[in-house]
């Protein structure tokens, strides 16, 4: 069809006839993956055995919080009928790769727990009960979904803002595609580090037309890193339908733009999900980019809340009654009674396994009242009592006597303000492997575009990372560094380009310690020049001090000459926070 003409009936004249839809099969870098029978039966029982357990103390948390909604801290999305997605990929991660995720996200944090804490020879087939570990971390996002005290950010974050640092789980978060650049930084940690380990981005199909999930993707293929995009595709966002959110519904040609292999798998089935997991993850850890998984798959209940989609009109009970037939709860047992592989004796076995961890996880959360549960727990903390000193400055503590190591010489040669500025950020990067640089041309020109990071770039070019122009993206690739123990120094070009950054900036990065319980430290600096008076025009000029000022979490400062800016920047470095460093670019030949 391409290059066809045809004539128009007023002139005459040809055009070209273009393309129509192709659809994913025309695409050679996308692929489905079909189980066979002898792909079941290759799977070990043990294996199948895990993900049974997986799969059934899911839906009976799910069923519980859907059952007393009442309890919840916020609103409850639930993922009953999409589990398989998240026990699949988890049976097929690794000890040490991590996840994020997004506002749909318990299945994805209770199947991490469990996987992680469940020791590697586990048989549920066999054994009689599951390690505390699990059985605490369970309880702890149990705690969280319900607001309590004991939950994993003390409360705060709630439903939808769940964070297992320990196992893996990096924080979900309730802005559609937030967590996708986040994975990319978490991924470019472990390729700085040279660290075997992959991070898988867990989203719905509303987030692929947004654009943290382009830029997310963007910045993990231009720089090969290790993630795995799962797309679970339930075909609604809310009430609207895939096509009508996408123009088409097959999302993982989304991959081919990107030049990234696609995968199109049952979400409905576990093992089929663990096998695509499996196929992504070995390519990934070949250091050839990044891979993107769409699973097909069916929320049971409406967007959140306990009634299904049909209540609200925009789905049928007849399409609902269709899907329920592939019911995963009921599906994978009898599929497994069938392939030979167990008893109904080891099902009831599992069944009991998962029925007696999630009744201990309920008695650990709320007390028997006389109308039913109630929360065991004040569910609003006090502030403060999330720790000694975790909403302060120092927290983790760090000691970095190199910068302090010596008084000022009093026959020091002044230098330039922006001599301050590249000294300052290279001799963090001599003496702190963690510390790196990322943004727009910092990597390039012999110092950026200012000149800024040109002691950068000779102490450890390495680690002074050029972007593509994706600020969201790149910004919230710097908090996911952050979480993985790295020490980024973000360069915005210009103040005004932070509105292109600004869900990361106050969504994410300046909310996060709070929202995930005060103890992790977001070690993230940000510069920023701006050009006041220098002819940029209002589109280069802002002064962004009081915009980062509306969002507890940021730290603002404002140097005024280079001594000022050694000093402040160390201060930065030092405090473990976010901080806003704004560089008057009229200040840059200045010298003190």
């Amino acid at each position: 069809m391409t290059g066809a003409t045809h004539a128009t009936p007023a002139t005459g004249a040809t055009t070209a006839r273009l393309p129509g839809p192709l659809g994913a099969s025309a695409y050679p870098n996308i692929r489905s993956v079909v189980l066979t029978a002898a792909d079941w039966a290759a799977t070990p029982r043990d294996v199948l055995g895990r993900a049974l357990l997986v799969l059934t103390t899911i839906r009976l948390v799910e069923k519980w919080l859907i059952d007393h909604v009442e309890l919840v801290h916020g609103p409850l999305h639930s993922s009953i009928g999409q589990e398989p997605v998240a026990v699949g990929a988890l049976l097929a991660l690794g000890p040490a790769d991590q996840v994020t995720s997004n506002h749909r996200a318990h299945h994805h944090v209770l199947a991490r727990q469990i996987t992680y804490h469940l020791p590697p020879a586990f048989d549920p087939f066999v054994l009689h009960d599951v390690p505390d570990a699990v059985l605490t971390s369970v309880s702890r996002t149990l705690a969280e979904i319900l607001g309590l005290a004991d939950g994993l950010a003390g409360g705060r974050g709630g439903s939808m803002h769940l964070a297992d640092f320990d196992s893996g789980v990096l924080g979900t978060t309730a802005i559609v595609g937030g967590g996708i650049p986040v994975a990319a930084g978490a991924a470019l940690a472990a390729k700085l580090r040279g660290t075997a380990r992959v991070v898988a981005a867990f989203v719905g199909d509303g987030a692929t037309s947004i654009g943290a999930f382009h830029e997310g993707l963007s910045l993990a293929r231009a720089m090969t890193l290790p993630v795995i995009f799962i797309v679970e595709n339930n075909l609604y966002s809310v009430a609207t339908t895939v096509r009508e959110t996408a123009g088409f519904e097959e999302l993982v040609i989304r991959a081919s733009g990107q030049e990234m292999p696609g995968l199109v798998v049952d979400g409905m089935d576990p093992v089929a999900v663990m096998r695509a997991v499996e196929s992504a993850r070995a390519h990934v850890l070949e250091g050839r980019g990044p891979v993107l998984i769409e699973a097909l798959t069916y929320r049971f209940y409406h967007q959140n809340g306990p009634l299904p989609g049909s209540a609200f009109r925009y789905r049928t009970k007849d399409e609902e009654a269709a899907w329920r037939l592939r019911d995963p709860f009921t599906v994978f047992p009898r599929r497994l009674l069938e392939s030979g592989v167990v008893s109904p004796d080891d099902i009831a076995h599992v069944s009991r396994l998962a029925e007696h961890l999630v009744a201990r996880t309920v008695e650990r959360v709320t007390v028997a009242g006389p109308e039913g549960p109630v929360i065991a727990a004040e569910r609003y903390p006090a502030a403060g009592t999330l720790g000694s000193g975790v909403l302060g400055p120092g927290l983790p503590p760090v000691a970095h006597g190199f910068v302090f190591d010596s008084p000022p010489d009093p026959e020091a040669a002044e230098i330039t303000f922006v001599g301050a500025i590249s000294g300052t950020i290279a001799r963090w990067l001599e003496r702190d492997p963690s510390v790196f640089v990322i943004g727009e041309e910092v990597g390039y020109m012999g110092g950026g575009a200012f000149g800024a990071t040109k002691g950068a770039l000779v102490a450890a070019p390495d680690r002074v990372l050029s972007t593509p122009i994706c600020e969201n993206g790149f910004a919230g690739a710097a908090l996911g560094a952050a979480f993985a123990g790295m020490h980024p120094i973000v360069e915005l070009m210009y103040p005004d380009f932070v509105l292109e950054a600004a869900d990361q900036l106050f969504n994410h990065i300046a909310k996060a310690r709070y929202m995930f319980g005060g103890g992790r430290a977001i070690p993230i600096v940000v510069r920023a020049r701006t050009a006041q008076g220098r002819g940029y025009g209002p589109q280069h000029s802002c002064d962004p001090a009081a915009l980062f000022g509306l969002f507890p979490g940021w730290r603002i400062c404002a140097p005024s000459d280079a001594a000022e800016y050694i000093g402040l920047f160390n201060a930065a470095m030092l405090t473990r926070d976010p901080v806003l460093i704004i560089e008057d670019h009229r200040l840059w030949p200045a010298r003190s």
